[in-house]
């Protein structure tokens, strides 16, 4: 599994997982840091998720929207 995070320009923000096993559930905490360790500014950023099925061997690819306030 992959989880990376982009800005709204689709500059890449914070890889949060890479390449990491995963189950069918979990939880994955964003702490509003890119990868340099700085807060991100007040905007809309992209989760991009991609896994893939170990059983079927069936890739996932799914964007989701967040947005950062203080």
């Amino acid at each position: 599994m992959t989880l990376r995070i982009f800005d709204a320009e689709g500059l890449p923000v914070r890889q949060l997982a890479n390449g990491q096993y995963s189950g069918s559930d979990g939880v994955v905490l964003w702490d509003g840091r890119n990868d340099a360790g700085f807060a991100v500014g007040v905007g809309v950023y992209v989760l991009l998720l991609e896994a893939t099925d170990a059983r079927s061997s069936e890739s996932i690819r799914q964007t989701i929207p967040i947005v950062v306030g203080r």
